[in-house]
């Protein structure tokens, strides 16, 4: 009888003995190897139900880091290679905002409520290294962690990104409709620089769009003077430096975010848009009595 002669290649697939290929799983028992003929060699059963399940949950842990990866730039480089990006903010996060101060904690709250279901607008004011650019940040990476994405830009870049856009000819549409249709809207430091008609017409445009489809928005500004309410004034419990919006303390106060814009007030239940802010300072004036 003449002898088959196998390639080295397939005598070394697989394993010599029944033993050297038995492997037991911890959840299924032993897994029974086959036979092959041809190599007259042992292999390894099939998978086992638990082992499929661990390769799909590595699988999409894999996906899952590879999408917050990309987020992260989608999020913080999104408009245009001529504007420096903001990076850094992924570092972010609400367990590393620091709070000794009880108003701190107050916004703490309620930048994680908003993280937890983010739905109207929320505002952080106050003056400057008190933590809001930290807090706007420490949202959009908290909600990236849930696949919700979010758009963050500071304001001057923003309409630096549109200046530029019609600088070189190009439409700015790109920019415009990322900023109406993303999942949140972050605006950090509005209001800082001058407002003219085509900042304006900018902020106009994303706000409107944004509230007419119900998207989330979240705006940061320094305002070193703020309404002041005495503690027995319904609905107007601020705490110092900082705004929240009625989605979270049941009510919303006047609040200038840059000069021109209008301003939405909700106060006891009402609401009224006044075109500006002594207006609605007046409104809510008149509310109270």
């Amino acid at each position: 009888m003449l002898e088959i002669q196998r390639p080295s290649k397939i005598r070394s697939v697989g394993f010599a003995t029944h033993d050297e290929a038995l492997w037991i799983c911890e959840k299924c028992g032993p897994i029974e190897p086959h036979y092959v003929r041809l190599t007259d060699r042992w292999l390894r059963g099939p998978e086992c139900p638990c082992q499929i399940e661990a390769r799909r949950v590595q699988a999409e842990t894999e996906r899952h880091l590879a999408w917050i990866r990309k987020d992260q730039h989608t999020c913080y480089n999104w408009l245009g290679p001529w504007i420096s990006d903001d990076l850094p903010l992924v570092e972010q996060t609400l367990d590393s905002f620091k709070r000794p101060l009880k108003w701190q904690e107050k916004a703490y709250n309620a930048a994680r409520l908003f993280a937890l279901e983010p739905n109207g607008t929320i505002i952080f004011y106050g003056p400057y290294g008190t933590g809001k650019t930290h807090l706007l940040a420490a949202i959009t990476n908290e909600l990236r962690l849930r696949k919700f994405s979010s758009r963050f830009c500071v304001a001057a870049k923003l309409h630096q990104a549109v200046a530029e856009c019609h600088k070189s000819g190009e439409d700015a549409y790109r920019l415009m409709y990322q900023a109406i249709t993303a999942p949140l809207l972050v605006i950090d430091d509005v209001g800082a620089s001058k407002l003219s008609e085509s900042r304006l017409e900018t902020y106009e445009t994303i706000i409107d769009e944004r509230t007419k489809h119900k998207r989330p928005i979240a705006i940061r500004r320094c305002e070193m003077n703020r309404p002041v309410f005495h503690e027995h004034e319904q609905d107007s419990l601020i705490p110092p430096g900082y705004g929240i919006d009625e989605s979270h303390d049941g009510g919303f106060y006047p609040y200038r975010i840059a000069d021109g814009l209008p301003v939405y007030v909700k106060r006891n239940g009402l609401d009224a848009r006044c075109e500006s802010y002594e207006q609605a300072l007046e409104y809510v004036a008149e509310v109270a009595d």
